[in-house]
Order: C-alpha cells, then sequence, then structure tokens
C-alpha cells in the first residue's frame, strides 16, 4: 500500500517548450473505449464496495456526481443503496455511461455468466443504455492479509459475526480459459480488472478483449505486489521492445490504486494508460459532504491537470507521452521511512479490548 503511494515520487516530470500556440484552457476531454464516448476528464471513479459506511445516499451521490461533472462511474458488484432497481432506472434514465465490475463467488456463477451475457445482450435497453462493457474483477481469489482490518474490527458489536467477514473466503476462480467463453458469448467488450502482470496484458490485447485495468486492489491483496503504476511502465516498455503498438482505439488500459492528484494522473497518461481511476479520494469527500464533496474533488483534480499540462507545455491529454516523463529512479526500491500521506490520512490501528 505505501509503495502504491512512494513510487509516484520517483517519476519526474520533464517540461517542454511548446511547439505551437496552446489554448488559454487545457482540453481534458477524453475518449473512453470501447464507444469512443467523451468524458471532460482523463478519469473515473473506480468500484468500491460499503459506500453506505461513508454516507447514506451511498452509490447516488457517486453516480450524481459522475453525471453532473460528465465523468465515468465503475459501478461495484456490491452495491449498498437499496433497493438496486431505483439505481439502475436512474441510470438508465440519464444514459449514464457505466463500467459495471463484478467478480464471482462460486464455480456455479462463473459457469453460468456466458448466458448472462447472451440475455444481455438480447435485452437492447439495457445494452444501450446502462451495460456498455464489464469489468470482471480477476485478483480476488481471497482475501488479502488485511491485517488492519483484522485489529480495528475486532471490536464490533458482534465480535463473532465481524471476525467471519475476514475469513479467506475463495471466491474468483476465473481462468482464461472462461475468459474467452466469456469473450465469445456477446459482443459485450471484457475488460479484466486487476491484472498486475505485462504478460498477461499482452495476452488480454491478443485475444481481443476490450482492455484492461492494472489493479493491485489498492495494495489490500498480496503484500509486496507490485504498483500499478510500476506493471503500466513495464507493459510499455515490453510491447516496445517487441514491436507491439497500443492501440488505445482498440484496447483501453486504465490503472488504478494510489491515485491522490492530477499529477499522479497525469504521470500515469504521460505512460501510455486510456483513464485513472481513483476511490478513497471520492469516498472521503462523499463522507464530509455528500455528493457536492464529490463533485468538489472532480473539480480540484480536473484543475490540477489543466496546470501540469499547461506547465508541461502541452494543449491537451492526447498529447502526452513518455518523453515528458523521467522513469530512471523508477526501479529504486527504497521506500522512504515516512510517508506522509499514509500517516495524515489512514486511521491508527487501535488497541485489542479485552475482555475479563
Amino acid at each position: 500500500m505505501t509503495e502504491n503511494r512512494s513510487i509516484f515520487d520517483r517519476i519526474r516530470f520533464i517540461p517542454q517548450i511548446p511547439t505551437g500556440t496552446k489554448s488559454e484552457k487545457p482540453d481534458l476531454s477524453t475518449l473512453f473505449f470501447p464507444q469512443q464516448i467523451k468524458f471532460d476528464a482523463p478519469f473515473y471513479i473506480t468500484a468500491f464496495a460499503g459506500s453506505r459506511a461513508a454516507h447514506e445516499q451511498a452509490e447516488y451521490n457517486l453516480v450524481n456526481a459522475a453525471y453532473t461533472e460528465n465523468v465515468p462511474y465503475m459501478i461495484p458488484i456490491r452495491l449498498s443503496v437499496s433497493p438496486v432497481r431505483d439505481f439502475a432506472k436512474i441510470c438508465a434514465e440519464r444514459d449514464q455511461f457505466s463500467m459495471n465490475q463484478i467478480y464471482f463467488d462460486s464455480r456455479d456463477q462463473v459457469d453460468q455468466f456466458p448466458q448472462f451475457l447472451k440475455s444481455v445482450e438480447e435485452d437492447k435497453e439495457v445494452l444501450d443504455k446502462v451495460l456498455k462493457f464489464v469489468c470482471i474483477t480477476v485478483d480476488s481469489a481471497t482475501t488479502g492479509n488485511r491485517e488492519r482490518d483484522y485489529r480495528s474490527r475486532v471490536t464490533g458489536d458482534n465480535d463473532e459475526d465481524v471476525l467471519d467477514i475476514n475469513t479467506n473466503k475463495v471466491r474468483n476462480m476465473v481462468t482464461w480459459d472462461d475468459i474467452i467463453k466469456f469473450r465469445d458469448a456477446s459482443h459485450v467488450p471484457i475488460v479484466l480488472k486487476g491484472v498486475q502482470c505485462k504478460e498477461d496484458i499482452v495476452k488480454a490485447m491478443k485475444l481481443g478483449l476490450g482492455g484492461v485495468v492494472i489493479s493491485n486492489h489498492g495494495g489490500r491483496q498480496l503484500d509486496y505486489a507490485q504498483s500499478s503504476v510500476e506493471v503500466l511502465a513495464d507493459t510499455v516498455k515490453y510491447c516496445h521492445e517487441r514491436g507491439l503498438t497500443l492501440d488505445k482505439s482498440n484496447f483501453s488500459i486504465f490503472v488504478d490504486g494510489g491515485f491522490r492528484s492530477g499529477s499522479d494522473i497525469v504521470k500515469a497518461l504521460c505512460l501510455g494508460a486510456s483513464g485513472v481511476g481513483l476511490g478513497r479520494p471520492f469516498l472521503y469527500s462523499m463522507a464530509s459532504y455528500g455528493q457536492p464533496g464529490v463533485e468538489k474533488a472532480i473539480q480540484i483534480l480536473k484543475t490540477e491537470i489543466e496546470q501540469e499540462l499547461k506547465l508541461l507545455g502541452v494543449g491537451s491529454v492526447d498529447e502526452l507521452n513518455e518523453s515528458f516523463v523521467d522513469l530512471s529512479s523508477l526501479k529504486l526500491k527504497n521506500v522512504p521511512a515516512s510517508d506522509n500521506d499514509f500517516d495524515r490520512n489512514y486511521i491508527p490501528i487501535p488497541h485489542p479490548q479485552f475482555y475479563r
């Protein structure tokens, strides 16, 4: 988790003198594959469960803020709103772009998913208005060793039930054979969320999938896995060495994990990301201010990206490329002894309660 943040300190910008007339306001608009829908910024609200713990309006805040600010929203399978049909109705009425995140709790669900995709494709209203593509989570075969959760949740009202939440439950059992069956079942583009190595990214591209989301689940699954940005940089280098072209119009590489500012987002865009997902910043802003807080957070990120583009000497996100970043320190693994972001924003682990 710490490495997800500290790695941004090892990527440096290389500003360049503009080669032509630049507009007063840089163009942040971005086309998101596969429908090539234009949005006002190159980032999206990524999926996270438990929104209701932050605010009673939960995902309603997020989907409305995303619509107002014209950025995508990845809807999690673990919705906390009720009833779910009302939430789906809002998305359909507004023709809201939807990146639907799912994972499977059993082998039966995996086996039945191709038939589900076929049924969705037959429902034109759902396909056209709600389901643009599905993001299948592939990094949740079980829960990670989340020591902070173990320690903090033990003080709940019903300790036995709370502890059950953290058992190493087997969830995602998806294989490449399953993914091929999903791809062949319908024309709904398949995006793999939680991909963590360059070879898998290239394989997904060669199989004709819609894209991938490079993600290590916020650093909370497998300890000491690579950070998402490092995997992104490795993938770009890997493709260059093999003469492979990453065509954003046919294959999207999204990335999430540790992004907290406009400069973080711009660094990922320079490395070839199609879009960047953020979760925790929007969760915090929603907990404090509800929907207006999420909208304000989006506006802050847009402003920061505009500033970065001006200072780099470009007029739009489409002009960003590897020439604007120095990656020579990327492989250094000397994680700083103190992480200010972590120390200031994360609640300390409480002492356990002792029972007599």
